[in-house]
Parts: C-alpha cells; sequence; structure tokens
C-alpha cells in the first residue's frame, strides 16, 4: 500500500495511506519517529468509556493548504476528527480538531500527538532524557532506567509502572522535554501555551524500541463537551547539543508570557530580600522550629558568621505536628496557652536582632480531623474526581484532602490564616506550600466556579488567591512557595526549590544515582525574572557534599541557604570548616548580588582541569555511589545589556592553571573567582 508522503524540509512526514497515522518522520534521511498511532481519544457513552484510535476510524483526505501546512481527517458516523501539520520557524506544530456526532457521546481526553521516538545511540544506552520535574533532571538511559520500572513511584515524584507521566502546571515546572545524546541529534517538545492549561505529559516505552513522548489534553466541561479545539501548538524540533540547548530554545518562548512580563528590575521587591544573606530552613529538622529558644540563640549564631541578616523558612513555628491540623495550624490547646501573643513577642525578638521571618503554611491541604472540617463544610470546596468523590493523597496519616483554589471558600479561608499570620503574628512575609510543586488537578463538582475538567482555571485561580493576598499586605512582605512551576513566576518574590542535591533527591532512588543529575532549569530560563533559595546544605553532611551544594547553588543563581543547624550540629568539631565556607558563600553572593539578581545563568562551563569525586549517600535507601564533577566549578552569566561573564569555584585544595575562553588563568585553591567579558575571548 503507497504511503503518503509530506515534506517539510527538512523533515519528511510519511503518513499510512490505511489509516492516516504516522509511518515515520525523518530528518534529513535519518529516521528519528516510527510508527506512531498519533492520537486516542477517550470518550464517555452513558458513564462508559470508549477509547478510539485512527485505525478505529475511516480515513477520507488530506489537504494541503499551503507548503507548510497539511490537514488530515477522520470520519465515522459518531466521530470527526482533524490533525493540522503545520511546519513554522523549522519546528513542527501538532494540531487536533474532535467533533462528536452524537448527543449521547463526549470528550473526556485526548492523547495527542503520539510520538515514538528512536533510540538515538545504539539502544539508547547513552539516550538522555530531559525531565522538567521541579527544577529539572536529566536521566540516563531513560528507557531502562525510569519507563521499564514495574514498581509504582512516591505520588510527590509522578506516576510510574511501565511509565512515567506527570502533570502541567505543577509538578512539571516547564513545558518542555528533550531525548537527545550530545554527540548525534536531540529531539525537543513543548507545548506553547500561554495560559497553562492542565495537561499531562507523558513517556512511554516505544512498541519497537525507544521512546514514547505525548501529552494528554483535557477540554473544559470534560464528559459533557462534544467538541475539543487544541488551543495551542504542540511542538517538535531537532537539536545540537546537550540539555542546555532545548532550555535555550524553550527560554525564548517562555520569557515572553504573561508570567514573565516583568523583569526583577521592573518589580517591586521586598526591601528585606535585599539585605538577607543566609536563609535558614528547617524542612528536615521539623523540632528544631518548636524549641523557640535554641532556633532563636543559632540563629544569632549564624548571623555573626556570615555578618549579615539571616532569613528564617520556619517550620514548627505553630508547636503543632507538620501535616497536622492544617489550616488551623495553632490549635485551641495552644491558643489558651497563649501560644499566639508569645509568638508576637518572639516576632519582635526576632526583628530587633534583624532576622527576617517567614512561616510555613499549606495553600492545598486541609486536615479531616480538624472541627473545621465539618463545622464549616470543607468537603463543598475540596476536590472532586470523575466518580463524585473526593481525592485521596497518601499523606502520612491520610489525613489531608487537597482543596480546590477556584472556590471562594478555599480562597477566603488561605486568605485570613495568611493575614492573621503576617500582620496578627508579626511575620515577615509567608511561605505558601505546594502552589508551585503539586499537581494541578481535575475538578468534578459542578457546584464550582469552573469548567469542569480541564482548563487553565487552576492556575488562573491561584493567580486570585495571590493578588488578594498581595494587594492586603503590600509590597514588603515576603512571598514564596515551594518548587518552581513557570506559571507562577508573577505571583512569589522566591521559590523554595529543594532537589538540587544529589543525596536527598527522588529521583536517584529510582534511576540510581549514577543514571541522573539535577540541572539548573529554571535558573537558565528565568534568570533575571525570579529569585529562588533552598536546597538542602546541612552541617551533618561530610564538609566535600556541603562546599559542592552550597557552592553550586550560589553559582546556578540562589540565595544562599543552609538546612537545620541545632545546637548538637554547631558544635561538631569541624564546625570551623563549614563556617568559612558559609562565609565566602555569603560574602561573593553579597558582593555580587546585583549581578546574581539580574543575570540570566547561560550555561555551565565544561573546563578542562582536575576534576573532584564525591561520594553520596541515597537518603532512602542508603545506597552508596560516587559522581565526579570538575575541581574548577564554572558558570557564565549574561545581563540584561548582553555582558557576559565567567563565575566559578575552585572546588581543590590547590591551585588551577585552566584555559577560560582562550587566555590561561590561574585558580587559587578554594576561592570563587570571576572574569568579566573583557577578559574573556569567546
Amino acid at each position: 500500500m503507497t504511503n503518503i508522503d509530506i515534506n517539510y524540509y527538512p523533515f519528511l512526514i510519511t503518513l499510512s495511506e490505511k489509516d492516516g497515522s504516522i509511518n515515520q518522520i525523518t530528518y534529513q534521511q535519518q529516521i528519528i519517529i516510527d510508527h506512531s498511532k498519533l492520537w486516542n481519544i477517550r470518550l464517555n457513552h452513558n458513564g462508559e468509556d470508549i477509547r478510539v484510535e485512527p485505525s478505529d476510524l475511516l480515513f477520507t483526505r488530506i489537504s494541503r493548504e499551503t507548503p507548510f501546512s497539511t490537514t488530515v481527517y477522520w470520519k465515522t458516523a459518531i466521530l470527526s476528527v482533524a490533525v493540522r501539520l503545520l511546519l513554522e520557524d523549522g519546528q513542527i506544530c501538532f494540531y487536533i480538531h474532535v467533533d462528536c456526532h452524537q448527543n449521547d457521546i463526549t470528550i473526556a481526553d485526548i492523547q495527542f500527538p503520539i510520538l515514538n521516538c528512536m533510540p538515538i545511540s545504539e539502544q539508547g544506552k547513552d539516550d538522555y532524557l530531559l525531565l522538567p520535574w521541579q527544577n529539572g533532571w536529566i536521566i540516563k538511559d531513560p528507557v531502562r532506567n525510569l519507563l521499564q520500572r514495574e514498581q509504582p513511584l512516591p505520588f510527590w515524584l509522578g506516576r510510574g509502572g511501565k511509565r512515567y507521566e506527570n502533570e502541567y502546571p505543577s509538578q512539571l515546572s516547564f513545558q518542555y522535554t528533550a531525548l537527545y545524546n550530545d554527540s548525534r541529534y536531540g529531539l525537543y517538545f513543548a507545548t506553547e501555551d500561554g495560559d497553562a492549561r492542565i495537561k499531562t505529559i507523558r513517556y512511554q516505552p516505544a512498541p519497537l524500541g525507544g521512546l514514547s513522548y505525548s501529552v494528554v489534553h483535557y477540554p473544559e466541561n470534560m464528559l459533557a463537551t462534544q467538541t475539543y479545539t487544541q488551543p495551542y501548538a504542540v511542538v517538535m524540533t531537532i537539536f545540537k547539543g546537550d540539555w542546555q540547548t532545548p532550555t535555550t530554545i524553550y527560554r525564548s518562548w517562555a520569557i515572553q508570557q504573561k508570567w514573565a512580563r516583568k523583569r526583577l528590575t521592573d518589580r517591586a521587591m521586598p526591601k528585606q530580600l535585599e539585605q538577607i544573606g543566609l536563609w535558614r530552613i528547617n524542612h528536615m529538622n521539623y523540632a528544631l522550629g518548636t524549641r523557640t529558644q535554641e532556633y532563636f540563640e543559632t540563629t544569632i549564631k549564624l548571623r555573626d558568621v556570615v555578618n549579615a541578616p539571616v532569613g528564617l523558612h520556619w517550620y514548627g513555628w505553630n508547636m503543632g505536628e507538620h501535616d497536622i491540623d492544617y489550616p488551623e495550624y495553632i490549635t485551641e490547646a495552644k491558643r489558651l496557652e497563649n501560644w499566639p501573643q508569645q509568638l508576637k513577642c518572639w516576632n519582635q525578638r526576632f526583628a530587633q536582632a534583624g532576622i527576617v521571618k517567614i512561616p510555613y503554611v499549606n495553600a492545598r491541604l486541609w486536615d479531616i480531623h480538624t472541627k473545621s472540617w465539618q463545622a464549616e463544610n470543607a468537603p463543598a470546596a475540596a476536590l472532586v474526581d470523575e466518580i463524585g468523590q473526593l481525592y485521596r493523597e497518601p499523606w502520612k496519616n491520610n489525613n489531608l484532602r487537597p482543596m480546590c483554589p477556584a472556590t471562594e471558600q478555599w480562597q477566603q479561608k488561605v486568605f485570613e490564616f495568611s493575614i492573621e499570620t503576617m500582620e496578627d503574628l508579626g511575620f515577615d512575609g509567608l511561605y505558601l506550600d505546594q502552589i508551585a510543586s503539586f499537581n494541578a488537578t481535575l475538578c468534578f463538582n459542578p457546584k464550582h466556579p469552573h469548567p469542569q475538567g480541564g482548563g487553565s482555571w487552576w492556575n488562573d485561580s491561584y493567580h486570585t488567591m495571590m493578588r488578594k493576598i498581595r494587594d492586603a499586605v503590600g509590597p514588603n512582605k515576603i512571598l514564596t512557595t515551594e518548587s518552581c512551576c513557570e506559571s507562577y513566576v508573577d505571583c512569589f518574590d522566591q521559590f523554595l526549590i529543594l532537589d538540587t542535591n544529589m543525596q536527598g533527591s527522588g529521583f536517584n532512588a529510582i534511576a540510581d544515582g549514577e543514571n541522573c543529575e539535577s540541572v539548573p532549569l529554571f535558573n537558565m530560563i528565568y534568570g533575571g525574572y525570579a529569585l529562588c533559595y533552598g536546597s538542602i546544605c546541612r552541617f551533618s553532611d561530610p564538609i566535600e557534599i556541603f562546599t559542592f551544594n552550597f557552592i553550586r547553588n550560589i553559582l546556578w543563581g540562589f540565595v544562599p541557604t543552609v538546612e537545620g543547624g541545632d545546637e548538637s550540629d554547631l558544635n561538631i568539631e569541624a564546625i570551623a570548616d563549614y563556617y568559612a565556607i558559609l562565609r565566602s558563600g555569603v560574602d561573593f553572593y553579597l558582593s555580587n548580588r546585583e549581578l546574581l539578581w539580574h543575570s540570566r545563568l547561560l550555561q555551565l562551563c565544561d573546563i578542562p582541569c582536575d576534576s573532584i569525586s564525591i561520594q553520596f549517600k541515597i537518603r532512602q535507601s542508603g545506597v552508596l555511589y560516587y559522581k565526579s564533577y570538575p575541581g574548577v566549578y564554572a558558570v557564565i552569566r549574561e545581563d540584561h545589556t548582553g555582558k557576559l561573564c565567567c563565575l566559578g569555584y575552585n572546588l581543590l585544595n590547590r591551585k588551577q592553571s585552566v584555559l577560560l575562553f582562550g587566555r590561561q588563568h590561574i585558580i587559587e585553591p578554594q576561592a570563587f573567582f570571576m572574569i568579566d567579558s573583557e577578559s574573556m575571548m569567546l
């Protein structure tokens, strides 16, 4: 049977004349996509699912509207499908339109495009998958190390079991991904949706080897609508290089979106952020935050070590357990003990010592064991699934239910505890957990003020929530959230990122530490537009791990941050070595704050030099592994004028002579350096 060729030079798309699915896509005669069904639609017929793919419909015709625009049509008595393939700016753009023709059949969701990627290296062993999870990860040989796993993943990492899939907006922070081998070629995929509608990105082993990429689109009023027109492009192109190349491609689109309308230079940022030299979090040492006297005294000690104001990201401020009693936080018993007034006095004492405080609250979850859950009829504002049940998420006591951000009740609840925390208790801002880190969730409660199922309502609702809070507290309160989903760049002053340290992150327990690596996507895409802090730098870690994590974070663009630091941490024999790293990092950050805030991370340098080997222990499994990094760790940053500079640090205890951009430089041991563009030959 004859195939149908669509020549979009340098791409050639070959469709099956039998059913219109993709036989191949080639690039300069190299097969990059092979035998792909192209789409799969889930229909609803009187409450029952019906799955339909190209072979189930009659492939009717193909229309070549222009040399760069082609539409493929399928039709039966119950369903019509049209797929448009557009070549634009060197990218293939995919669009789909679906119509149902019977009143008792509606659309649930659309998986499109389904593209089966050929292995790039031999059997894919040296292929890498760029995952836009949190700040970004790369997975080596992703089919074997991630997609062929049969075990389910931790729910906060995504969904697995012979696949990997996750949602945007959050947990996926960005709308692009890439499969590549940096010595051959790479495939770039993205959804260019400036309204941040809910969607799922799915990766599966391809039937004939390699990796299958697809997007699941959710219509507004899903299960009720009979028509769907994809309102944004899914794009694919080819590139040469590693993960940094597709990140540059994506950035050119991303910074034109509504959430990136203002650079940091044009935003009213809280004044206190400019003075903070070090953030301290107690994410992994929750109990420390309940020992207020110790928390105060050790913070004073850290303040004096770095000789700069310290910001507290404070867990345990409410004297309760983590993930308990949300959103009441301070229990009736603690209120009877006069804890709110005591806390207010403590906050005044912290402020007099020049210490900034923002407490933990959660903007997404309600504890079903609180009195308010029933008294305020909280279930009416909770998220509801397709069959009308409240979602259940396996938090530690199975006691927390995710709330619908579109409801007035939840919006008002978050507003009320936010205002009480900042205005009544005297905090300097607020950390609203999970907004930029946890999954956008389809909601099917017909009484809620949003379209059933999909749409941009999730993202829009959190923007409404944050505007109300910001308008009430003014520009000088510090508002932060977890992780770094891009669509909230315009909502928060900083983003807490916790996944850059290899020993404590999730994917190294799944793919093994040797087969994955954290990469700074947020810093590369939104440098100059947004700030981040965090990652886990602990005094209980070996000094080489502490140094590497702390220094690399600063060079990537993080505001310096440490974890924990209770009395036992700060009394270890080698504490002077940790303090030296702290002082050096904070001094460098404050001296170069303007550059680090307002430039973007352009690239990581691959400098010929001696390497270092660091032994990590995976926290979840206790497995030990080694990773090598350049002994002189360096990055290129670009300011808003286009001026370049190289920032770096010699991690070795001896001088290094390195060739940087055509000139030889002597780098002092265990020291920062900066070489501006006038000294570089690019």
